[in-house]
């Protein structure tokens, strides 16, 4: 997301599964909704969250997420879909 001009935390590269369904953690705050959705065996691909304490214990405790530090107002789904390399009509929002 550095057309915006904010600071993306990257985690390991993620790999897409057809076998589990995906999420993206909006207002992510530092991670409560991407444990329990990893725990329902989804795969996080990205969060949002504009606090830099609360992205930087998200970053801590979710080290495989590609955490977006900025205001949500500035994302663009389609910059988001580009970002995380979905394909358009992999998303609900594409």
């Amino acid at each position: 997301m550095s057309e915006n001009g904010a600071r993306a935390r990257h985690g390991s590269v993620h790999q897409h599964s057809e076998r589990r369904p995906t999420a993206i953690d909006l207002f992510a705050g530092c991670g409560g909704l991407s444990s329990g959705l990893r725990a329902a065996g989804f795969d996080v691909l990205a969060a949002i969250e504009k606090d830099a304490d609360a992205a930087a214990t998200y970053t801590a405790d979710h080290p495989n997420v590609e955490l977006h530090e900025m205001d949500i107002r500035l994302v663009s789904p389609n910059s988001l879909l580009r970002a995380l390399k979905l394909p358009r009509g992999d998303s609900t929002f594409s």
